[in-house]
């Protein structure tokens, strides 16, 4: 008999939801620092697939949409992916904008609202450095105040304060040019 067979194989998806799994465990201690919490939190909705938009929905039959309402998304774009790539269209940031908005208000507790607050404001911030649209009604003054205070986090990864700062440069232009 093959010794292989036997041993387990653990693809990178695999050993993934093991470490979530162990840091939802309720034997982690309670004084993990609570940066390092919205990291890891951050890092996890990041990698989370929104769900589609209700009218993409509309002409699916009812089956497929429970199955869809039942069941995550199988394939598609990750938050992170749909925040990072120009060719992620002005509808697709609109639903991760609206799926983070959904999140902060089901949050249980600030840290898991503060971190669906970067995902809301990266949607914004991507909408605006590769589409030059604003999908919000703060103004580009308010943008760059709060895309400012976000680089200032030490919690936030650096490709979105990478982001926020690239957006933040699109705002102080059109600022400027609106105050004109």
């Amino acid at each position: 008999m093959n010794e292989n067979n036997n041993r387990p194989s653990f693809t990178p998806d695999v050993v993934s939801r093991l470490f979530k799994l162990s840091l939802e465990n309720d034997s982690a201690p309670d004084n993990l620092d609570d940066d390092y919490k919205r990291t890891v939190l951050l890092r996890d909705l990041l990698e989370d697939i929104p769900p589609f938009r209700g009218d993409l929905l509309k002409d699916v039959p009812a089956l497929l949409r429970q199955l869809h309402e039942a069941l995550p998304r199988l394939e598609g774009k990750s938050l992170g992916q749909l925040l990072h790539d120009p060719k992620t269209s002005i509808d697709e940031l609109r639903t991760a904008k609206d799926y983070a908005k959904q999140v902060t208000k089901s949050a249980h507790g600030d840290i898991e609202y503060e971190v669906a607050g970067v995902i809301y404001y990266g949607a914004i911030a991507a909408a605006l450095l590769h589409h030059e649209i604003r999908i919000t009604q703060h103004s580009y003054q308010q943008l760059c105040v709060s895309f400012d205070a976000l680089v200032g986090k030490d919690w936030i990864v650096p490709e979105l304060k990478d982001l926020f700062r690239r957006a933040k440069e699109v705002c102080n232009k059109s600022t400027d040019i609106s105050d004109a």
